[in-house]
């Protein structure tokens, strides 16, 4: 199972790296070709 690399959605669409806050994906395809995508979320405030 392949994943792609961390992107965001810039102006013109997809762009590879990471973006803004909530704004950093990564998709894959499962074994039975279901598409997901990962959303990163920001690091709790105790964390920051």
């Amino acid at each position: 199972m392949e994943a792609s690399n961390v992107r965001h959605l810039g102006a013109n669409g997809w762009e590879d790296g990471s973006g803004d806050t909530w704004n950093s994906f990564m998709l894959f395809k499962d074994p039975d070709g279901n598409g997901w995508v990962v959303q990163q979320a920001p690091a709790p405030l105790a964390d920051r």
